[in-house]
């Protein structure tokens, strides 16, 4: 059930993951419910977008041997998904240089004794030092490129394996406002014109069959815009941000350096992924 693409799947400790018993059918096999599935074939995709129809994520160098060329969109999900690293947003800890505790130690002995016994085991190996760094790069994330706030949206970006959704096939369409359907099959709702006051349509004087002179009501139907072009402009504004966040990022790690195991391409993300083929 290892799936060398899917780093949902190695949790840090891909060995242990193989063998995991099922509690319903006593299987040595993890059986997927179609929930699992549906967040695999995601990440599946995400990966293949990101990186290529490359296996497996990038092995860093180590010793003496040359680093490894990576993408900075790529270093980003080796860092989160692979080594998931998490972001340490307490900025007091920070720059202490290790955690404080939240309560004291007489507290834990406290729930021990109510327990009857020492919990033991848990926790989970370090992530590599340069899944580190490129944590505090983004924690630490200047006003001018979004702050911290910034830092935190791409750091889920990564994690999920996708990139922002600029709407690149989006095109501000008109379409009705309501609809209702009938045994005829569904149409646009109308209304009256007059309701439109200055704007609109008085009635229309006819004279029908039997020779009298009725007023029809000209009808028209109200319609909305789906996408509106604010949206499509916010979103490839977040789109720019996210690259341009990203652009910085590389230009500090090729200029000051800090990484270990690889070494930064230009390789960049499209910069108008919906301007392709225009």
């Amino acid at each position: 059930m290892f799936c060398p693409i899917c780093p949902a799947s190695s949790l840090r400790s891909r060995s242990s993951f193989l063998e995991l018993p099922s509690e319903k059918t006593g299987n040595s096999k993890i059986k997927w419910s179609s929930e699992d599935m549906a967040q695999h074939a995601v990440r599946v995709q995400g990966r293949k977008q990101i990186c290529g129809q490359q296996d497996r994520f990038p092995v860093p160098a180590r010793g003496s041997q040359p680093a490894v060329p990576i993408s900075i969109e790529q270093l980003l999900v080796w860092a989160f998904q692979a080594e998931r690293v998490t972001l340490n947003l307490d900025r007091v800890s920070r720059l202490a240089g290790f955690a404080l505790p939240g309560f004291g130690f007489e507290y834990v002995l406290l729930q021990q004794a109510k327990l009857g016994c020492r919990v033991d085991g848990g926790g989970r190996s370090d992530p590599h030092p340069d899944a580190e760094i490129v944590a505090a790069a983004l924690v630490e994330l200047p006003e001018e490129h979004g702050g911290m706030r910034t830092g935190i949206w791409i750091a889920e970006l990564a994690r999920a394996g996708i990139r922002p959704d600029c709407m690149q096939d989006a095109r501000p369409r008109f379409e009705p406002a309501d609809v209702h359907t009938n045994r005829h099959g569904t149409n646009a709702k109308t209304r009256d014109a007059a309701d439109l006051g200055p704007f609109g349509w008085p009635a229309q004087p006819r004279r029908n069959r039997k020779g009298v002179i009725v007023q029809d009501a000209v009808q028209y139907t109200p319609v909305v815009c789906r996408p509106t072009p604010d949206q499509i402009g916010r979103a490839r504004r977040a789109y720019l941000q996210w690259r341009g966040t990203l652009f910085w990022l590389r230009i500090s790690f090729q200029t000051y350096g800090g990484l270990t195991g690889f070494k930064l391409t230009d390789e960049m993300p499209p910069l108008t992924p919906w301007a392709q083929g225009a």
